[in-house]
């Protein structure tokens, strides 16, 4: 009778490990491709879009009062901002930093296993690019397979430095995901603007001392409101005045 028992509980212990190996095998052999034909798919249903957009700049040496505005998408990397304040920053982390990175050509994805993001379990894939050129050096992208969404995307390029942006959606009729909120933090260059293109310095940072790698950091808040999708750009739009 012992012995039964023993043999049950070994069979069960080999069963639940039987499991485990299986489980993560088919993590690890998971196709990085599959996951990104998906997420490129989702976005492309998205051809365009025009949206109310609230601005919010937090940079420690200057002071730039919120605005309000527009913003305008087009499939696939197109956008343009009718506000006042984004001349000064880097934009590469706003001008959809998502479209950049899924139209970046000759790249190569590589998964990086699960994490834990807001709650959610979300897919790791590594963006290699695969010529010296790329401004890109290497993006990490949290992809939400619920919604084949890239949930948070940390980008590093050889121009820009490294900026990270975390991106809330919108379902639009059930079918289309746009950005509802877009968070973006970076580092830019310690330097003074002429307050005729900034506003007031804050003159408490105006004496202090430079940050040891000669940067500061600064964050970037995109709220999105009162979509339009899919009703049609012109071209127009997206020329520089």
């Amino acid at each position: 009778m012992l012995f039964v028992k023993k043999t049950s509980f070994h069979k069960t212990i080999l069963f639940i490990c039987t499991i485990l190996v299986c489980t993560y095998s088919s993590l690890a052999n998971r196709n990085p491709n599959e996951i990104m034909d998906k997420v490129r798919y989702q976005y492309s249903l998205v051809k365009d879009f025009e949206a109310e957009v609230a601005l919010k700049i937090d940079i420690s040496y200057l002071k730039v009062p919120e605005g309000m505005g527009k913003v305008f998408y087009k499939y696939p990397d197109k956008t343009a901002f009718d506000l006042k304040g984004l001349n000064m920053l880097p934009q590469k982390g706003l001008n959809s930093p998502v479209a950049q990175i899924l139209t970046e050509k000759n790249t190569t994805p590589i998964y990086g296993g699960q994490a834990k993001y807001n709650g959610m379990t979300v897919e790791l894939i590594k963006m290699i690019p695969l010529e010296q050129n790329s401004d890109i050096a290497l993006a990490t992208l949290w992809v939400d397979e619920r919604t084949n969404t890239i949930a948070k995307m940390e980008t590093t390029t050889k121009k820009s430095g490294t900026f990270t942006a975390e991106i809330q959606y919108l379902n639009v009729d059930k079918k289309f995901y746009v950005p509802k909120q877009v968070f973006v933090s970076f580092e830019v260059p310690e330097f003074k603007l002429p307050k005729t293109m900034t506003g007031d310095f804050d003159s408490k940072t105006e004496n202090r001392k430079p940050s040891e790698n000669g940067k500061t950091k600064g964050t970037v808040t995109l709220n999105y409101w009162n979509y339009k999708v899919n009703k049609g750009i012109n071209d127009s739009v997206f020329k520089k005045k």
